[in-house]
């Protein structure tokens, strides 16, 4: 991650910035980060750095360690499970308070996420169509703190899925059920939609299942090839823990 010409300053910032480098692949499961460093980079004292870890550890992204410091949290087969139960349940109900409130617009950006999703060869910007399509079909339930909470989780498995998207034929798979999703909410079936949205997520975790089965932290697949790859200079690649960071 280099500096960029505008210095960010904001815990927010910060964490917007390192959650990016996660959830691209370029920060590997088990990869340290010093506050030193990151302090350094971002031209600010430790305080706001501190403050970004925290927020990245509260989303389940970071893991904090005693006389290690904070290293990019690892996610196993059951927690991948439990999360996209999770999903499932909020997703369902968020897509029967949207429901109602569904239109034209809705729908035509709904086809539109699954169209270019299914037109690129970019792993950013299938994941990033791959949310479009949800928040197009959630995103007038009208609950922003609900909205809020199942965006987060996916933050926690979305680098997985990234992974599941190049190494296995999920695309097809999630790319045929949106469309089978899609479907039924233009026919006004919300009971089949909440269904086939059910069983969408479920497929999910099944095949994250048998993937993080196959790839243990010890022989963690290469995440960098998910997307562009991290800097050569990028601090967070390369840093070792300190105590107390």
């Amino acid at each position: 991650m280099g500096r960029s010409s505008k210095s960010k300053t904001s815990p927010d910032e910060i964490a917007d910035a390192i959650r990016n480098q996660i959830l691209r692949g370029e920060l590997e499961p088990g990869t340290p980060v010093r506050q030193d460093d990151l302090a350094a980079e971002f031209e600010v004292s430790r305080v706001p750095v501190r403050e970004a870890l925290r927020s990245l550890a509260s989303e389940g992204l970071m893991l904090w360690q005693p006389h290690q410091g904070f290293r990019v949290a690892q996610l196993k087969p059951a927690e991948a499970r439990e999360i996209l139960e999770i999903r499932s349940v909020l997703e369902v109900r968020a897509l029967e308070w949207a429901f109602p409130h569904l239109g034209p617009d809705n729908i035509e950006e709904a086809r539109d996420a699954i169209a270019r999703a299914e037109a690129t060869k970019s792993i950013d910007e299938w994941s990033h169509m791959n949310g479009v399509f949800h928040t197009a079909t959630l995103g007038a339930c009208g609950r922003p703190n609900l909205l809020a909470l199942i965006q987060q989780l996916n933050n926690r498995v979305d680098r997985y899925i990234r992974l599941l998207v190049q190494r296995t034929d999920y695309r097809i798979q999630a790319e045929r059920e949106h469309r089978a999703i899609l479907a039924t909410i233009e026919a006004g079936n919300l009971a089949a939609a909440s269904l086939l949205l059910e069983q969408h997520i479920e497929d999910t975790a099944d095949a994250l299942d048998r993937f993080l089965a196959d790839h243990r932290p010890d022989d963690e697949v290469d995440q960098a090839s998910t997307s562009s790859p991290a800097p050569s200079h990028s601090i967070l690649a390369n840093s070792t823990p300190a105590a107390g960071d």
